[in-house]
């Protein structure tokens, strides 16, 4: 079963004070708005009608999660005694999926992966290994993490480089975007693009795989 990549996006572009002022991004995290923009870039090429996306899967990869909005509801539940409901749902691990997959009103499978610094590869293969053996449109790929200030996990990493971002992969099957006249950005061999990056080292505090591979099939494309 031949795959392909039909869609790729990132948040480097992303105004997030633009975002912040639409209201479903009243309550949204940075992972979420940085997600969601990445998102968007990936699917805006692409014609979709919403029973294609409806049925399509997603796959949100983060090293951390929501570790900002965490600490919020700690620091709260500690000064107050009060655990505020909004702050701990918002906490969850798989919070930002259940908000992209909402935003994109799509009811096929949602997986959530954490793997440290290999979560944006075990993304890429869990993608890879639905998308041979289930009949779906498309599979959404995105791996976000933000850095989160009262929480530095390496002191070495400065605000806005590697520590955080996002980036979005959308895979489908050859023939589904043969049908559909999706764009063949790349093929499955391409999914290892990254190996010619150099590995990010163990204590490093976000995966960015997806990203880097966007990233190198923009330059070689």
């Amino acid at each position: 079963m031949s795959l392909v990549i039909v869609g790729m996006g990132t948040a480097k572009s992303v105004n997030l004070g633009a975002m912040k002022a639409k209201p479903e991004f009243r309550k949204a995290t940075l992972n979420m708005m940085l997600a969601a923009a990445s998102q968007d870039e990936a699917l805006a090429p692409l014609t979709l009608q919403s029973e294609t996306l409806t049925s399509s899967m997603m796959i949100l990869g983060s090293s951390y999660g929501e570790l900002g909005v965490t600490i919020g509801f700690l620091e709260y539940l500690s000064q107050s005694g009060v655990a505020r409901p909004l702050l701990f749902q918002n906490s969850l691990h798989n919070s930002t999926l259940g908000f992209l997959a909402m935003r994109l009103n799509l009811q096929g499978p949602a997986f959530t992966v954490s793997n440290g610094v290999l979560t944006g590869e075990n993304s890429i293969e869990l993608a890879c290994t639905w998308l041979r053996d289930k009949k779906m449109p498309l599979c959404i790929v995105t791996c976000v993490d933000s850095i989160v200030t009262q929480l530095r996990l390496d002191d070495q990493l400065p605000i806005g480089s590697r520590g955080e971002g996002a980036g979005t992969l959308l895979l489908a099957q050859m023939e589904t975007a043969k049908q559909y006249g999706w764009p063949i950005l790349g093929l499955e061999a391409s999914l290892h693009g990254h190996d010619k990056y150099d590995q990010l080292a163990a204590n490093a505090y976000h995966s960015d795989a997806v990203e880097r591979l966007v990233e190198l099939l923009r330059a070689t494309t």
